[in-house]
């Protein structure tokens, strides 16, 4: 309805993602528990990740196997922003929550960037 869109638009994008992620987020984190049966060396345990509202919208059904991953290699996700400390977004964003997020402590990458740090996608030759 018009009146979710104009409120939507209120929203900031991080309060939209935080809700959006929190749901879409928990659903997939609570089937992804199995730890540390893999290693990445870019997949650091200690890293927590969050993922941008378009992030989820576009790359859900990856997203997925990404989350999965990330736990296989004993780091976590979140869909709270101020609890992690990689933030990934999409290409066109990366600018804005880079200048939003991007501390010492916490890291903003691309979708594309984690897809490949992880290389569950790279074809099988």
């Amino acid at each position: 309805s018009n009146v979710d869109k104009f409120a939507s638009n209120l929203l900031t994008d991080e309060q939209l993602s935080t809700r959006i992620n929190r749901r879409k987020i928990a659903s997939i984190i609570s089937t992804s528990k199995q730890k540390n049966q893999t290693t990445n060396d870019s997949i650091i345990p200690s890293n927590v990740y969050t993922f941008s509202v378009k992030v989820i919208d576009k790359h859900y059904r990856n997203l997925k196997e990404i989350i999965k991953y990330i736990y296989a290699c004993g780091a976590k996700c979140t869909s709270n922003f101020s609890e992690a400390n990689v933030i990934v977004s999409d290409t066109k964003s990366l600018k804005h929550y880079k200048q939003s997020y991007e501390k010492d402590n916490v890291k903003v990458i691309t979708y594309k960037t984690l897809k490949e740090q992880t290389g569950i996608f790279v074809k099988q030759k």
